[in-house]
């Protein structure tokens, strides 16, 4: 299929210039470079796009391909409580009840079912846990079965043993698909690759990616009630730094329930969970865990004085003057103390706006900060639930091909016909208050990083090791890395090693 591209009319101007899926990805036969540094999206030339060729490619495939009534099977982890943004409702609705994403994403499953003659079904896999994917792959591959043409899942779920093991088909075999099109993210590809073998696919079917992205929560009352500076100037001057958030916060703690003790019913400056959200920090500096190199052979890249520096921050940002309240990650009520007007700067994934609908304060949006004013953009990242696309290794080539068109169709359509919906209605104007959180929204957006060791985690153990150095309160983190950066360092020597030999 020749590369198709849409003009860019009106919002989907701004929507493909914001798009994750800016370049393109490659076949077999026309590789592009993968190594190095981990990826990071980019913004896309308007006017190559408005210069494009407007097609219908819906239209396009349904004349190329009719795969005669086939059932295409997506196999996801079931859903969480504390995860609004999470389970089948990221792929699939059953029907049109006036909701924004949910009936732009009914429609979306349509048209592709009717184009290609298809239906589309999403189940939970069982047990549905999100450790119970890797399971259910390896057992659907060794039988043989069949179950699934698709899995999409949480990115820290043994992902890493799924790619080592040999379960997964390598991207690179497919011939059917241009990955050259806006809507295929080839960052991520390339990120999550290693000897030059790309094992998990990323694209607009992805849809879980925007609402599971990180970003801060502030209440705009504080700015009059402490005479601050409006984070909104700061973060446009480049002076919304880790150094400023601690200077700002460090004296707003108030115990206004006078236990002499601090405690959920306090008054913070800052919350944010010790998991993904003190993760967001780390991602937000431009450190990552892994890159590789011109071999694609992974290396650690994250131990280093700038991480080291960025501990002591996180400690004191945590842990010192109480000016934190740190929830637990699996907590449903987290914006409480913010919809109270207990909490001036809240961290969490930018889908959590929701909690905030019916608030009576005037919030808004901004980036994580920068590292320090050297940084040459703000950066943040995708929580896991944000998915992977993993094709079975168990499928001939014409099963392989007929997957990676429909995912195509299904990447396209989410372009076209529900990122806007999500992006310029929903977020933009349903749950933003001001345009500033709809410029920081396009920050946000514009420096998603993507990193090989978010996904090569071995059980969430190497995925732990900053965030286990902040909250033992105490920088230990250069001691502690010596002591285990030959370990690491062998684990993903190993990995490669397996990878290498896969065909």
């Amino acid at each position: 299929m020749k590369k198709i591209r849409i003009i860019s009319f009106g919002l989907i101007v701004l929507l493909i210039f914001l798009s994750l899926s800016i370049t393109g990805c490659q076949t077999k036969n026309e590789s592009k470079d993968d190594s190095g540094d981990s990826a990071v999206n980019e913004d896309i030339n308007h006017d190559q796009e408005e210069a494009a060729e407007e097609i219908d490619y819906i239209t396009q495939l349904g004349e190329t391909y009719n795969f005669d009534g086939y059932e295409f099977r997506i196999m996801v982890p079931a859903a969480e409580n504390h995860m609004p943004d999470s389970g089948p409702a990221l792929y699939m609705s059953e029907a049109m009840n006036g909701e924004i994403v949910n009936d732009a994403l009914y429609t979306r499953n349509k048209a592709v079912e009717a184009a290609l003659n298809i239906k589309i079904t999403v189940f939970e896999h069982s047990p549905g846990g999100i450790l119970e994917t890797y399971k259910a792959i390896v057992n659907s591959v060794s039988a043989n079965d069949k179950t699934f043409d698709v899995a999409i899942p949480h990115v820290l779920a043994n992902v890493d043993a799924m790619t080592t093991g040999g379960y997964l088909c390598d991207w690179n075999k497919i011939t059917s698909v241009d990955f050259d099109n806006p809507w295929w993210n080839i960052d991520a590809m390339n990120a999550y690759s290693m000897a030059h073998k790309k094992f998990l696919g990323m694209g607009e079917v992805n849809f879980g990616n925007y609402s599971n992205t990180y970003a801060m929560f502030f209440n705009k009352d504080f700015i009059q009630k402490y005479d601050l500076e409006n984070p909104y100037e700061l973060v446009k001057a480049k002076k919304w730094t880790i150094d400023k958030v601690l200077e700002i916060t460090k004296d707003m703690y108030q115990d206004l329930n006078s236990n002499g003790k601090s405690d959920a019913d306090d008054l913070y400056g800052y919350s944010g969970s010790a998991t993904g959200v003190l993760l967001g920090f780390m991602y937000g500096s431009n450190i990552t865990y892994f890159k590789t190199d011109e071999n694609g052979a992974p290396y650690i890249s994250f131990i280093n004085e700038k991480t080291d520096r960025l501990v002591d921050k996180m400690v004191s940002l945590y842990y010192q003057d109480n000016r934190s309240y740190i929830y637990d990650n699996n907590e449903i009520d987290i914006f409480n103390a913010m919809q109270e007007g207990r909490m001036f700067l809240q961290g969490d994934k930018i889908g959590q706006i929701i909690k905030l609908r019916g608030a009576d304060i005037e919030f808004g949006i901004l980036p994580y900060p920068l590292y320090d004013e050297n940084q040459d953009k703000y950066y943040t990242y995708v929580d896991a639930w944000g998915g992977v696309l993993c094709i079975p290794n168990n499928v001939l080539d014409d099963e392989l091909n007929r997957t990676a068109v429909i995912l195509d169709a299904l990447s396209y359509e989410t372009l076209k016909n529900v990122k806007p919906k999500y992006y310029d209605i929903a977020l933009k104007t349903k749950y933003a208050r001001d345009d500033e959180s709809a410029e920081m929204l396009d920050l946000l957006y514009g420096g998603l990083v993507f990193d090989l060791g978010y996904v090569y985690d071995k059980t969430f153990e190497y995925f732990s090791m900053f965030m286990n150095s902040v909250t033992r309160g105490g920088n230990k983190f250069m001691t502690s890395m010596d002591r285990i950066e030959g370990t690491v360092q062998k684990y993903l020597d190993n990995a490669y090693e397996k990878i290498s030999g896969l065909d």
